[in-house]
């Protein structure tokens, strides 16, 4: 096999990138050729003469280039590969001997390129390489390579273009003629060729909108909603969409409420439960009263527990309705604190504790009247709680020790168990997650310090797990108005923990937080303003009101109000 080594060869593809020059030198069969050549277009030409031989003249080449493909990818940039047909000639005699070529170009730089090639040429013309041989050399291009990649995605660009209509002419043959379907098929298609036709994207808009009508008519909502989702993706501007969809929606939701009526019938609660919910998921504005709805489930489902002995469920259906409506709870507290009491009781005698527990803070919950009667059992059954875990310096043995002394009265000892409490919980404060509830009790003290104590803990709490605390925010409003500065202090900064992680749950307290702005306590007006503060950051038209009132605190005697103030002017402005 014959080898050559080409220093230069012929350009890329030269119809594309103008002209090029060519010089160089070729080794074959034992001898070493030199030859010039210059292209334009799709043709080169070319000269060839044997280095170490007695030629008087040089003879030709010929070479065009048609089925060069080097430009027709990205990786054009630095690597390139065309194929070439051509041949020698020697007009003396004359004669032409035909040849094949593949090159591959690699391009450090704009305007040149390295080259390999693979050369297979006919005949046996005297001075001329012939049979298989390899080649290494340089090419030179009259222009940068970066046009020609241009030039050709341009070209690209046009064929999809075309491709993309043909499509789409056919998609509206289709649609014409109602086969939604196949009209779906090409308008896709003609995206996939070109992804930029704004018309296919359109006209494919408007066809799964019209099979989403189809489906709304033919009572589908679901496939109905899944075709509008994806009308509105390509084109939300359509004509009636958005009337179709609060259509849909509202359909969805009566099939919704229908079968939260059958399941209701049959005394399945949960089920019923679980489709109304996603009455108003579907549709937020469905008529008819969301609270009062599940306030009478929950509190049916409540009654349906308690009466198969789940009292435990019964509590929790109850709590949920007082979530949404304590009217239907407190309507019917009389029967429910009796069965409250009596299970309660019963509870604890037999040795359930927490459980009985449980029953008799929630009857006095509904009836605070009850507390006095029901301190002797509470006290009694904390403080044989808090034994029976075993280990008095536990946490949760501090706190039930704090919660038996508390119902039987002695404030020094409520003290000293609540801060043992409060000092596991300073450092570890997941431990407090399930007393918050029992902590609020404890705030109901006369004493305002045990009050303090309380609140102390309900806010380490609120800092580190604000979404808890904030279930109890009424609740803890109603300490922001305490007569003791500490209490007020200790409620102010919890709502300001609870408005940085979720500043919707305080909006309906705002005015009555900001009548705190000029509380005697500095510290509680620094906690107020920090509660504006972090609603102003998302909702600055909800604090406007307030604005000239903390304007009054830039010039307060305490430097953290001050700059707490300061933060708030710069982030509420008020309207032009």
């Amino acid at each position: 096999m014959n080898t050559i080594i080409l220093l230069t060869l012929l350009a890329t593809n030269p119809l594309l990138s103008g002209y090029s020059v060519h010089a160089g030198l070729s080794e074959g069969g034992g001898d070493l050729y030199g030859y010039v050549l210059g292209t334009f277009g799709q043709f080169g030409v070319g000269f060839w003469r044997k280095v170490y031989g007695n030629v008087a003249s040089p003879n030709f080449a010929f070479e065009f280039t048609s089925l060069n493909v080097g430009d027709t990818t990205d990786s054009g940039r630095s690597i390139s590969y065309s194929m070439g047909f051509g041949a020698f000639a020697d007009f003396r005699v004359p004669k032409f001997t035909p040849y094949i070529a593949f090159y591959l170009h690699f391009l450090p730089w704009e305007k040149t390129a390295l080259t390999l090639t693979l050369h297979y040429s006919w005949g046996h013309m005297d001075n001329r390489p012939h049979g298989l041989s390899f080649g290494a050399g340089m090419t030179f291009f009259g222009q940068a390579k970066e046009y020609s990649l241009a030039r050709h995605k341009e070209l690209e660009r046009k064929r999809r273009e075309k491709l993309a209509d043909t499509l789409i002419a056919h998609g509206i043959t289709k649609i014409d003629s109602e086969q939604i379907d196949s009209a779906m098929a090409y308008f896709q298609a003609a995206l996939e060729v070109a992804p930029w036709n704004q018309k296919a994207r359109a006209l494919l808009g408007e066809a799964h909108f019209r099979k989403g009508v189809d489906y709304a008519q033919r009572h589908l909502p679901d496939s109905a909603l899944s075709e509008f989702s994806i009308a509105y993706q390509l084109k939300p501007e359509l004509p009636y969409l958005s009337d179709w969809i609060k259509y849909v929606l509202h359909e969805k939701a009566v099939n919704h409420y229908n079968l939260g009526e059958k399941y209701l019938s049959e005394g399945d609660y949960k089920a019923a439960i679980d489709e109304f919910k996603q009455v108003f998921q579907v549709d937020s504005s469905f008529p008819i009263n969301r609270d009062s709805l599940f306030a009478h489930l929950y509190f049916q489902y409540g009654l349906k527990e308690m009466a198969d002995g789940n009292y435990e469920d019964a509590v929790k259906h109850f709590e949920s309705s007082m979530e949404y409506d304590s009217s239907v709870v407190l309507a019917n507290k009389d029967s429910l604190v009796k069965v409250y009491v009596n299970t309660g009781i019963d509870l604890i005698a037999s040795g359930k504790l927490e459980d009985g527990i449980l029953r008799l803070e929630h009857a006095i919950d509904l009836d605070p009247s009850l507390k006095d009667s029901l301190k002797g059992q509470l006290a009694s059954a904390y403080f044989d709680y808090g034994f029976s875990l075993g280990q008095t310096d536990d946490p949760q043995a501090h706190f039930m020790f704090a919660m038996g002394h508390f119902y039987s009265g002695d404030r020094k000892h409520t003290l000293e168990e609540l801060r043992k409490f409060y000092d596991k919980l300073n450092q570890t404060p997941e431990i407090g997650r399930p007393y918050i509830r029992d902590l609020f009790r404890l705030a109901t003290a006369s004493d305002p310090v045990v009050r303090g104590a309380a609140l102390s803990s309900i806010e380490i709490i609120a800092k580190a797990y604000p979404h808890d605390v904030a279930k109890f925010i009424g609740k803890l409003v109603n300490f922001i108005d305490d007569s003791d500065r500490t209490c007020r202090y200790e409620a102010a900064l919890a709502i300001s923990w609870i408005s940085r992680a979720d500043y919707e749950k305080v909006l309906p307290y705002l005015d009555r937080i900001a009548t705190h702005l000029d509380d005697e306590s500095a510290d509680v007006r620094f906690a107020v303003v920090s509660t504006l503060t972090s609603v102003a950051k998302r909702d600055p038209q909800a604090v406007m009101d307030h604005l000239e009132k903390v304007k009054n605190l830039l010039t307060d005697p305490d430097e953290y109000v001050r700059s707490a103030a300061e933060e708030f002017v710069s982030i509420v402005k008020p309207e032009n």
